[in-house]
């Protein structure tokens, strides 16, 4: 069984592709359902993954307002990041008739394909050693201290991406050029 993955801008979508994301993403229970609407709306990009023609796995790069991220990157511990990172990889979801079958990798691969030039973020309950083990892969890495978070009663932790290196224009130029 395999994923097929679409990327998106929020505006490229139907009202019903966006409420069909908006359903697995509460269903995921680790989002206020307050003003999602709007938040998705304000993403720079949703994944849809559909297996056999149906929505089972989402996931967004998402721009968060500045004081958003200076909340999180404090609770984390590493305040002074804040403006580094201004993309979340984030609302990720695999329903659960769906998991195992390393559906977040293909969400994950595909979401950061336009956002290679850019810092990344990403948070994860503490407990989800699964999604771990998914943004290890693309070059996350645990930053910060954990924190309780305000949906229930579990910890966060911070993952960070760094920009993969661009080739300068000098490292493209002639050998005698550079001199």
């Amino acid at each position: 069984m395999e994923l097929n993955v679409t990327l998106k801008a929020p505006g490229a979508c139907s009202p019903a592709e966006l409420a069909a994301f908006r359903n697995l993403v509460v269903q995921g229970d680790e989002v206020d359902p307050n003003c999602l609407e709007d938040r998705i709306e304000r993403a720079n990009t949703l994944a849809f993954g559909n297996c056999n023609g149906s929505l089972v796995a989402v996931a967004a790069v998402k721009c968060q307002e500045l004081g958003y991220r200076k909340g999180i990157f404090e609770k984390a511990g590493i305040g002074d990041l804040t403006g580094n990172y201004p993309y979340e990889l984030g609302w990720i979801f695999v329903a659960p008739d769906f998991r195992d079958r390393k559906f977040s990798v293909a969400l994950v691969e595909k979401s950061l394909s336009s956002f290679s030039a850019e810092n990344v973020y990403s948070t994860s309950k503490t407990a989800n050693t699964p999604m771990h083990r998914t943004l290890l892969k693309f070059g996350f890495s645990v930053a910060g201290d954990p924190w309780r978070s305000i949906r229930g009663p579990y910890d966060l932790a911070m993952y960070l991406r760094p920009a993969a290196p661009q080739p300068s224009a000098a490292a493209d130029a002639p050998r005698a050029a550079r001199g």
